[in-house]
């Protein structure tokens, strides 16, 4: 018969994450980790269709790269991070990463994509222009 973990009971269980470090699971510690907060932050790169790294600024329909709270880019315009909020729920944390997406991809210039559908193949450089890097305060953009 399986116990449940209460904070009211004083049961303890010992977890081995690995042969040489286990864990003791309290009731104090099971109730934390069941109320943790979790985001995702999840990087792409836009590339056109022929797997070209796009060289075009942050569209601007996805917003302003610097103050949008779930859709930035990290250090090149091309190089896309969604953002979820932090939820103790993990559905709605994976619900709001797959919406995000969707906007994203239905926002994009046709021919464009981000993330899964680039991420199996290695994007090129285009021969015409540098890599363009994000404008950040502290770069001085």
């Amino acid at each position: 018969m399986q116990q449940a973990i209460t904070s009211d009971a004083p049961v303890a269980a010992t977890v081995s994450l690995t042969a040489s470090a286990p864990v003791t699971l309290t009731a104090d510690l099971a109730a934390t980790l069941t109320g943790i907060r979790r985001g995702i932050e999840k990087e792409g790169i836009r590339a056109t269709a022929a797997a070209i790294l796009s060289d075009q600024p942050h569209p601007q329909a996805l917003g302003a790269a610097l103050t949008h709270p779930y859709i930035t880019t990290d250090f090149a315009e091309a190089q896309l991070e969604l953002i979820t909020p932090a939820e103790t729920d993990k559905q709605k944390t994976f619900a709001f990463l797959t919406a995000l997406h969707h906007t994203v991809a239905k926002q994009l210039p046709e021919g464009r994509c981000c993330g899964a559908q680039v991420s199996h193949r290695v994007c090129r450089m285009s021969r015409r222009s540098p890599l363009p890097i994000t404008a950040s305060p502290t770069r001085g953009g």
